[in-house]
């Protein structure tokens, strides 16, 4: 799971448009040192100023009550927790913390760009500017307008932090009570205010930390960042890491739902995860560490997966690659621009020559649009393939992989070449590779030994 979850950030901070990791932080990362009791979250400290604010009397508390109780149990308390707006803010304002140093880590690690979390105070913020030497750009889900979201304007240095629940900061308002949290996420529900940034959610790999929501809550979270069902094909992770007991349950429920789209890190709690993988990205992509450019393409023994398709198809290529990219697998696609393909300047015919002669597979996507009696340079990439695909005779695997992306039946595709129509088709509708191809695809690469 660690080498999914690295790869995926990676490809992300190489190549934006394969999908950015979106961290999306909660109360139980947020630790401040609390003397010799050990560690404490700051929403508790929080909790403990409003108590005596707003002359809350203990006995009616849990032992291990937060704001939400806090202030349901306030003498006013009517049931309206807008009423008492005022008060978080007062308490944040003069509360002087020192937070623990994993908040520091995580700003600190390059691929991350934009930061979602569902907490109100400034430990986030505070962080990401002194990890970075210049404070996020700040926004809330009303203002967060494309170009703020969109990671190809940010520097190595810029970051983007949204305040899901509101910050505790003046007059703004902020979710405090269980109550308000409801009605928040009725609002990111709600198409029209979080279009933007929903979008983004839904074209990124998530990483939950330390949420620790109700059951209930923590899935409309989930299910509202990827506006489909959780079973349905899609590019994109989700990492989980919680290790509250309230989260068993949801746990259980995204390994059930999302199986081949979800990690679980439930044995560890997210502070120490996070220190985990500071520790990790820093050993395996030292070259990203501040002040030094990130790498336009990892050193490392040539052995890409070559997708080859027809003009007509770059849509769903282009879904395809990113899908693989996701998994953790190398791609070579030739889309202007791309990290291993095509640049300005270069010899088209020889650099599409060579990368099909170093590849450890070739994916020709099959579609109608590949049935035509014309002229098409994707004949050429077949021919090379069909050339070198007798090098792999007597193996255990083929060279070539084909890769039906619609409702063709290959046999009847006048067109394609009998080469490749004599082996077997894999389908993947629309680009949307299976878990069982990207398996296929994922053991090519690993056992490929480059020629020598």
């Amino acid at each position: 799971m660690w080498g999914r979850t690295l790869s995926a950030m990676h490809v992300g901070l190489t190549d934006p448009q394969a999908g950015l990791m979106i961290p999306i932080v909660g109360r139980d990362l947020m630790l401040v040192e609390a003397g010799e009791g050990g560690p404490l979250r700051y929403d508790r400290l929080v909790a403990e100023r409003l108590v005596e604010e707003l002359g809350v009397d203990r006995a009616r508390l849990m032992a291990d009550y937060d704001t939400n109780d806090v202030i349901c149990a306030a003498p006013d308390f009517r049931g309206n927790p807008d009423l008492f707006n005022w008060v978080v803010p007062e308490v944040v304002k003069k509360l002087r913390v020192t937070p623990l140093p994993h908040l520091e880590k995580m700003a600190a690690i390059p691929a991350f760009k934009i930061f979602a979390t569902t907490t109100y105070d400034p430990l986030l913020e505070q962080a990401l500017l002194k990890a970075r030497g210049r404070p996020p750009t700040i926004v809330d889900l009303a203002s967060a307008d494309a170009a703020l979201l969109d990671p190809k304007r940010l520097g190595p240095q810029d970051s983007v932090l949204v305040h899901l629940f509101g910050r505790a900061v003046g007059s703004q308002s902020c979710a405090v009570t269980e109550g308000q949290v409801l009605e928040r996420m009725v609002q990111l529900a709600e198409r029209g205010r979080s279009y933007e940034f929903l979008n983004r959610l839904h074209e990124s790999h998530l990483m939950m930390l330390g949420v620790s929501f109700p059951d209930w809550l923590a899935r409309s979270l989930i299910r509202i960042a990827r506006q489909r069902p959780l079973w349905d094909s899609r590019n994109c992770i989700e990492v989980v890491v919680d290790r509250e007991p309230l989260q068993a349950d949801f746990a259980r429920f995204i390994r059930a739902f999302s199986p081949s789209n979800s990690l679980v890190f439930d044995s560890w709690s997210p502070a120490d995860f996070v220190n985990r993988l500071h520790e990790q990205w820093f050993e395996k992509f030292p070259e990203t560490r501040a002040g030094v450019p990130a790498p336009t393409a990892p050193k490392r023994a040539v052995r890409d997966i070559f997708i080859s398709y027809a003009n007509e198809d770059l849509q769903f290529a282009t879904s395809f690659a990113r899908a693989l990219r996701a998994a953790g697998l190398e791609v070579w696609f030739d889309r202007r621009g791309d990290q291993r393909g095509l640049r300005g300047g270069d010899d088209f015919d020889a650099k599409i020559a060579g990368a099909i002669r170093e590849a450890c597979a070739f994916v020709p996507l099959i579609s109608q649009h590949c049935n035509v009696n014309s002229d098409r340079y994707f004949r050429d990439e077949w021919a090379l393939a069909i050339a070198r695909q007798s090098r792999f005779t007597g193996l255990d695997r083929a060279f070539i992989v084909p890769v039906v992306i619609d409702g063709s039946d290959v046999e009847k595709l006048r067109y394609v070449r009998d080469e490749i129509k004599k082996l077997h088709a894999e389908r993947a509708p629309d680009g949307v590779p299976s878990a069982d191809l990207i398996s296929r695809l994922r053991i090519d690469q690993e056992t490929y030994e480059p020629d020598r």
